[in-house]
């Protein structure tokens, strides 16, 4: 009986979303690295789903990573998070073009290690942002979203680590290990994504 009742409500959903043709899925791949830069890397991915429930309105939940390494022991960092939103479209008469606003929160994971020091920490924040989304045809299948926001919250260290070095350089270096003040920042959010609808 329990099984029957959940493949209804896999059926109805399924059926409910073919038929709005309103989700979409979206994503960005980029690299950065060798010939642009010869001692470092970069490499960042973005994935999002988005579901309208009017024709004006969304929720959407994208998540994503960034990551930057050193060749020649200049570090790594490496950052992922996701930003849960709720975005708005504005009214337009252009069918391939359309323009939105998006309140979000967002939840950022750091990681930072440098010759002779080792951070990790988290962000949470609130932030908003705004874009437009760009058809490539006028059936409005596939599209480009390009915008940008900025998310202001509290970045908590879990800890920080740094090697102190003894006077006289006998080749001793104690780790010192502290947890930081937590500190308020301004969070920039560039947008580009690619994506269609189904």
């Amino acid at each position: 009986m329990k099984l029957k009742i959940i493949i209804g409500i896999v059926l109805l959903l399924t059926a409910t979303f073919s038929i709005a043709q309103k989700n979409n899925i979206k994503g960005m791949p980029f690299y950065l690295g060798p010939p642009f830069f010869s001692d470092r890397f970069f490499t960042s991915l973005s994935l999002g789903y988005e579901h309208g429930f009017s024709e004006f309105n969304s929720i959407e939940l994208n998540a994503f990573s960034i990551a930057s390494y050193g060749f020649n022991g200049e570090g790594s960092e490496l950052i992922y998070g996701f930003a849960p939103s709720y975005r708005h479209y504005l009214k337009t008469s252009r069918e391939t073009q359309k323009t939105w606003i998006s309140p979000y929160f967002l939840y950022l994971w750091r990681h930072s290690s440098r010759a002779g020091s080792d951070t990790k920490g988290y962000f949470m924040g609130l932030g908003a942002s705004v874009g437009a989304r760009l058809y490539f045809s006028s059936k409005t299948k596939w599209f480009i979203d390009i915008g940008a926001g900025i998310a202001y919250g509290q970045f908590k260290y879990i800890y920080s680590r740094e090697e102190i070095p003894i006077e006289g350089d006998d080749g001793v270096y104690p780790i010192d290990y502290t947890i930081p003040e937590p500190e308020i920042r301004w969070i920039p959010r560039p947008i580009v994504q690619i994506g269609c609808k189904f």
